[in-house]
């Protein structure tokens, strides 16, 4: 079944369901700017939402996409699985896919992990490999040893 048959065609503009229609559009809208490392002030600002209620949907989202995933499990289809794990970390830490394994470190999230990317560590055998001074100066020095002992 193609993703098109998954789609429901957009309702006229007239129609009772079209406030709902925009507001899915709206909020798949946001997740991906959320994904594409938006940062959130400008999110609360373009979309209307309080980082409050941007959490909340980011739970939500999470759950529904975790009960995706495990109803892959069980009709076995495991390219679904990789997938929707891989998109859970991303929606959690709203980044983009290429810091995917940084923000798999302790006391890394969204910020370091972008800092580190763009500083040429794309990895943790790279961060093990990169002078201490450089990722001390990165992440700060707790984290930096923190991080080497690990």
């Amino acid at each position: 079944m193609g993703a098109q048959k998954l789609l429901s065609p957009e309702p006229g503009e007239f129609s009772y369901e079209y406030d709902n229609f925009l507001k899915s559009v709206k909020t798949t809208l946001m997740f991906e700017s959320w994904i594409s490392e938006v940062a959130e002030q400008d999110l609360t600002d373009n979309f209307n939402v309080y980082p409050g209620d941007l959490r909340n949907y980011i739970y939500t989202i999470d759950w529904l996409i975790y009960s995706f995933a495990e109803l892959a499990k069980s009709v076995d289809v495991k390219d679904c699985i990789g997938f929707a794990n891989r998109l859970r970390t991303r929606i959690s830490y709203g980044i983009k896919d290429e810091l995917f394994t940084l923000v798999s470190l302790p006391g890394i999230g969204r910020v370091r992990a972008r800092r580190l990317f763009n500083n040429g560590i794309t990895s943790f055998q790279e961060l093990l490999n990169a002078p201490f001074e450089k990722v001390a100066q990165l992440v700060g020095p707790a984290l930096a040893t923190k991080l080497r002992e690990k």
